[in-house]
This record gives structure tokens, C-alpha cells and sequence, in this order.
């Protein structure tokens, strides 16, 4: 009976760890590709998350492509990603 229960814990655990290790996670803004920006920064409140998709992304994204700042920088490399170049 032991031995039918560690394979089973077994077989859920390597299960688990290649879906984690896949990336399938259930989460849409966790981020960007298909034309959607999502940049996740520090904020006062601990971590905040920006999310954009299809016009408002790349208004965004053209618009911060000005800015030269660390939270631009971090948000530009997140429009590559999605493939929104300036």
C-alpha cells in the first residue's frame, strides 16, 4: 500500500514540475507576446503589474520610447517581446 502511494505522489510530482518547467501557466498577464505589453515593477504596495494589448500597447509603447528612465527601459524590452518596435 505504501509503495502504491509513493508512486502515485511520484507521478504527481514529476507531473507538476514539467508543467511548471514548460511555462503552462494559467495566468494571461504573466507575459507579453501576441501584441500584449504586460510589465510587472516595485511599487508602494509591494509588486504592480501594467498590462496592454493590441492599440493601447502600442500607443504605449511608442510613447515610452521617448523616456530613458529604469521603468521605460523595463517596459521597452517587454514591447520587444511583443514584438511592438519603436
Amino acid at each position: 500500500m505504501l509503495i502504491a502511494v509513493g508512486v502515485v505522489v511520484g507521478v504527481i510530482a514529476a507531473g507538476s514540475t514539467a508543467w511548471v518547467m514548460t511555462d503552462h501557466s494559467s495566468d494571461p498577464y504573466d507575459r507579453s507576446g501576441d501584441g500584449c505589453v504586460n510589465v510587472t515593477f516595485a511599487s508602494s504596495m509591494g509588486g504592480g503589474l501594467e498590462h496592454a494589448c493590441g492599440t493601447a500597447a502600442r500607443d504605449w509603447c511608442r510613447a515610452i520610447y521617448a523616456q530613458h528612465d529604469a521603468h521605460a527601459e523595463a517596459v521597452q524590452a517587454e514591447c520587444r517581446v511583443a514584438g511592438i518596435l519603436p
